[in-house]
């Protein structure tokens, strides 16, 4: 489940980040193939301070958004942690907006 709120917000970050980050992508020579994993991690980052998640909490939402993204960043010991749907709804929210957000229709 998403929290629709959240959904919109993270929508927003993305596009701000994205915006950003191109222009200094392409001046500093970045390969336009890693482009979007960048994006995806600095967006990452910027979604885990925006919904000011601290600790364990912060941990188990970036763990499990890598094990959804199929990233081998620690993503392993995502299902170690005890489950919370609390915090899933973070999961869930950041992937489905990344999904919006950076597919084409």
């Amino acid at each position: 489940m998403i929290d629709l709120r959240l959904y919109i917000q993270t929508i927003e970050l993305l596009q701000a980040v994205a915006a950003e980050r191109a222009p200094e992508h392409v001046d500093r020579g970045i390969d336009p193939a890693t482009h979007a994993p960048r994006v995806w991690a600095e967006s990452l980052h910027e979604f885990l301070a925006m919904c000011e998640l601290r600790g364990r909490d912060r941990d188990y939402v970036a763990l499990g958004v890598g094990r959804i993204a199929g990233h081998p960043w620690k993503a392993g010991n995502w299902e170690t942690l005890a489950a919370d749907e609390d915090l899933d709804r973070f999961i869930w929210t950041f992937h489905r907006a990344w999904i919006d957000s950076h597919s084409s229709v």
